[in-house]
């Protein structure tokens, strides 16, 4: 005759069983938490684009530059590798494309102006000529000159400037990645890049893993990247 089972053995096998499916639910979420490797952002183009054109101003138009043609689409890239998750942003600018513009508009200011008063480089002495000549923007001296400000303005973003590419590169945050809990816990943030603050440390960024797409959330916004 079979014994029947307490009601506290009840309650055990019962608690064993939820336990079993919460320990597989748990190694679920774990195996299917892992980021691990680079991913690149792939829907940042068109927000930086409105940020590029508001702080050029009135430049892009004075000097005659298509933004599009002067830096490329910026790379977000995350990085994560052992648990650590670090996301950085590449921009990489055109010095060729840059630095015929300035010159085309040199060229175009100095027509005009003659044109205006009737005149004609030939019709200039060889000393006015020369000194016309000699101010014409040279090449590797604009180029140097960019790469000084480029430079500059990496330092500002507390990153750094290839000067044989034309990137400008920063880290924004790095963080811990919790494979069970689907998040990145911000663990330290570049100060110096417009928008975040020391306010975001220790904030967890949760994020969604599915058919090879990454979806890191915060309260305002989502990004959305690809495995590179």
């Amino acid at each position: 005759m079979k014994k029947k089972k307490s009601i506290f053995g009840k309650l055990l096998l019962a608690l064993v069983a939820i336990l079993a499916v919460v320990g597989i639910f748990a190694f679920y979420r774990f195996q299917t938490g892992s980021i691990e490797g680079k991913w690149t952002a792939t829907e940042l183009g068109d927000q930086y684009y409105k940020e590029f054109y508001k702080s050029l101003g009135s430049y892009d138009k004075e000097i005659g530059i298509e933004p599009k043609k002067m830096v490329k689409v910026p790379k977000v890239v995350m990085t994560v590798e052992d648990g650590k998750a670090e996301v950085v942003v590449k921009s990489t600018f055109d010095k060729k494309y840059l630095v015929n513009a300035i010159v085309k508009k040199f060229d175009e200011t100095l027509k005009k102006s003659f044109s205006d008063n009737n005149v004609s480089l030939d019709d200039l002495d060889d000393e006015t000529r020369k000194a016309f000549e000699s101010a014409r923007p040279k090449t590797q001296e604009l180029e140097d000159e960019l790469d000084k400000e480029f430079q500059k303005s990496a330092i500002q973003s507390n990153g750094e400037y290839d000067k044989a590419t034309g990137q400008i590169s920063f880290k924004v945050f790095s963080g811990d990645v919790n494979q069970l809990m689907h998040t990145v816990k911000v663990t330290s943030v570049n100060k110096d890049v417009p928008g975040i603050s020391k306010n975001d440390i220790n904030k967890n960024l949760p994020y969604e893993l599915k058919d090879k797409k990454l979806v890191l959330k915060d309260s305002k916004e989502s990004i959305n990247f690809k495995k590179k």
